[in-house]
């Protein structure tokens, strides 16, 4: 049981976990590159870390901007799932959606903003393979890459 932090701002070919049920930490834009990671953490690299420049979160009207995703999936993610908290900005409504796309499908959960602008998305979904989760909060949405990769087995 590992830790593999892979955040660092920029765009990896692939990122294996390996054997075992390791943890990995990774940018979210490549959460549909990882393999054989036990539990999925995406997140946005630290100010002064990786390309680019920080910044405030989005104004009124900008959209929703994801901050941290983090993923669970069973070692059956066909049949028993994966786990989600996604959490984010500017948001411009109390209560929202969340919708599957590619090879993401059954997914149950919700968005909720209960400190404006900040919100947090919960749940879960089956998949066969990599896709993305939609969450629509108002009149605002964003695309999540996630994965489809199973947990090993503890056995």
């Amino acid at each position: 049981n590992d830790l593999l932090n892979a955040v660092d701002g920029r765009r990896d070919s692939v990122i294996d976990g390996g054997s075992g049920t390791n943890k990995c930490v990774v940018d979210i834009l490549e959460l549909s590159i990882v393999r054989n990671c036990g539990a999925v953490q995406g997140t946005t690299p630290a100010a002064g870390q990786g390309p680019g420049g920080g910044g405030g979160g989005p104004g009124p009207g900008q959209g929703l901007r994801v901050l941290t995703v983090d993923v669970t999936c069973s070692p059956a993610p066909d049949v028993l799932g994966c786990s989600f908290h996604i959490t984010g900005d500017g948001a411009d409504a109390g209560a929202g959606t969340v919708e599957g796309g590619g090879g993401v499908t059954n997914v149950f959960g919700l968005a909720l903003s209960i400190n404006a602008p900040n919100w947090d998305a919960l749940g879960g979904y089956t998949c066969t393979s990599a896709g993305s989760l939609r969450v629509t909060i108002g009149s605002e949405s964003v695309d999540v890459p996630v994965p489809c990769t199973p947990a090993s087995s503890p056995i």
